[in-house]
């Protein structure tokens, strides 16, 4: 029986990947970093590993990993973020005798750098927001004079080898007063890139690309964001826009890229674009093109494994997908900003109240609730107080610190 491990344990992108993978007859060892995930509770997962950290002691990460491998006969490894994929980049020749679903390291080094992403896409032609590096001798007036309010500072790696634990977020400072005080609490500037917030839409090209051409695409436009990354509680398939496909085309070309990534933009009212990010890696709103007929996952298992590549795929477009916690999460946080969004805040909670009546209705289907595979969804409402006390601390931390957090995308 042919076998994969999978590094992760996001109740998105890893459930769904555990899924798509199971359903297909493949045996799924998981590899989590949270032992007690909702995700390992999915009747496809036929083993759970408990490794250490990497970032605790990486010689025993490794030596512990290798022993597993030398233990079971996996036919693939697939890392499912940052925290997986970094030490596996980092430890190649460790594991040459392995297929791993990995970019390039030179493909990794573009994509995983916000700035480098800017520089290739400034020679491609592809839109980026008004943005660059913080300088030490910047200043608040010096950044808000060429780059104007609202800002969004963030590092130029979402996360560094050097800790794995900790997640750089993406800041929005509104005023020249919040400006002030991030540039005061930051003990360096080395790796951070300032932009201009470019108001719009959020929408996503998923690809599947072999030696930079893709076989694979699927759009979706959030509908429901849960910080200023563009993570989304809601989203809903659409067709895809050329001029996207095009865009992504050319960085999946000038890469190299073998594998999936998730090319994000945000579009405004008149139509403009502007690429915000390359995640080369399975994304958060995974689910919803699976269920809308692109099983990524499965196609990704095929290049690799199988040396198979499948022409683009048909899929349904208008389907809406649902994070239900993470929803209900965001649906909060409008209520918490004041009473001039509660008619949205209504809206969206009229919408989530709905949610069995869409399901019926085959309109919408939800990232977790499956109903043959229960586990996972009734283990996230079990730890539903525990990630809500969670949250009300991250709440109660200053202002400033708290939206420099990660946020999960």
């Amino acid at each position: 029986m042919r076998k994969v491990l999978i590094f992760g344990d996001d109740d998105r992108s890893v459930l769904a990947a555990v899924r798509s993978l199971g359903r297909a007859g493949i045996a799924v060892h998981l590899a989590p970093f949270n032992w007690e995930s909702p995700t390992t509770q999915s009747r496809y997962v036929s083993a759970v590993h408990h490794l250490p950290r990497y970032s605790d002691n990486p010689i025993v990460w490794l030596d512990e990993l290798r022993h597993l491998l030398d233990q079971q006969q996996f036919d693939l490894l697939l890392p499912c973020c940052e925290r997986s994929m970094l030490p596996l980049d980092q430890n190649r020749d460790r594991f040459a005798d392995q297929t791993i679903a990995l970019p390039a390291h030179d493909t990794l080094t573009i994509l995983n750098d916000k700035q480098r992403t800017r520089d290739l896409c400034a020679r491609l032609g592809v839109p980026t927001a008004s943005g660059r590096p913080v300088r030490e001798d910047d200043n608040t007036q010096s950044l808000v004079a060429e780059l104007g309010l609202p800002l969004l500072i963030k590092q130029t790696q979402s996360y560094r080898l050097a800790n794995l634990t900790s997640r750089n977020g993406v800041v929005q400072v509104n005023t020249a007063a919040e400006v002030e005080a991030f540039l005061a609490a930051v003990p360096t500037r080395e790796g951070l890139l300032a932009e201009h917030y470019f108001d719009g839409d959020g929408l996503g090209l998923s690809v599947l690309a072999k030696d930079g051409v893709i076989s694979q695409a699927f759009q979706h436009r959030r509908l429901g964001e849960t910080g200023t990354e563009g993570g989304s509680s809601l989203r809903v398939s659409e067709a895809i826009d050329p001029r996207l496909r095009a865009a992504a085309s050319a960085i999946s070309a000038a890469t190299g890229l073998n594998g999936v990534a998730m090319v994000e933009f945000r579009q405004d009212r008149t139509g403009n674009f502007i690429l915000i990010e390359v995640n080369a890696r399975l994304w958060g709103s995974l689910p919803l093109a699976v269920a809308s007929g692109v099983d990524f996952p499965l196609y990704l298992f095929e290049q690799y494994v199988e040396g198979r590549t499948r022409p683009q795929v048909d899929y349904r477009v208008g389907l809406r997908g649902r994070n239900f916690l993470r929803d209900l999460h965001a649906i909060a946080m409008t209520f918490r900003t004041g009473p001039g969004h509660w008619s949205q805040a209504l809206q969206r909670l009229a919408g989530f109240a709905m949610q069995p009546a869409s399901w019926a209705l085959g309109r919408e289907r939800s990232d977790t609730f499956v109903r043959h595979d229960l586990g996972p969804a009734l283990a996230q409402l079990r730890m539903a107080p525990r990630i809500a006390e969670n949250r009300a601390h991250r709440r109660a931390e200053p202002d400033l610190e708290r939206r420099n957090q990660g946020k999960s995308g």
